[in-house]
């Protein structure tokens, strides 16, 4: 099923990539707008979200699916260590 899945996502354009230089306001007001429909508050403002990317590049990542320029889904990412 999960073959099916990914075999859908590829013929509808979706496209999955990290960010290298992530639009950081555009990254947490998709976060904040996720959070908001499921009822959760955005506990991070986006001055303290800026400065984890900026004070830890190495650390956060971003990580997107997009169909052509419109973005479907996104994720950040924290690296623990090498292993995780």
């Amino acid at each position: 099923s999960e073959q099916r899945r990914l075999r859908k996502c590829l013929q509808a354009g979706l496209v999955f990539g990290e960010e290298l230089d992530p639009d950081l306001e555009l990254v947490h007001t998709f976060i904040s707008q996720a959070r908001k429909r499921k009822g959760f508050p955005m506990t991070l403002n986006l001055s303290a979200f800026r400065d984890l990317f900026a004070n830890l590049p190495d650390v956060y990542r971003v990580f997107t699916v997009k169909q052509g320029e419109t973005l479907a889904a996104l994720t950040v990412t924290v690296r623990i260590n090498r292993q995780i």
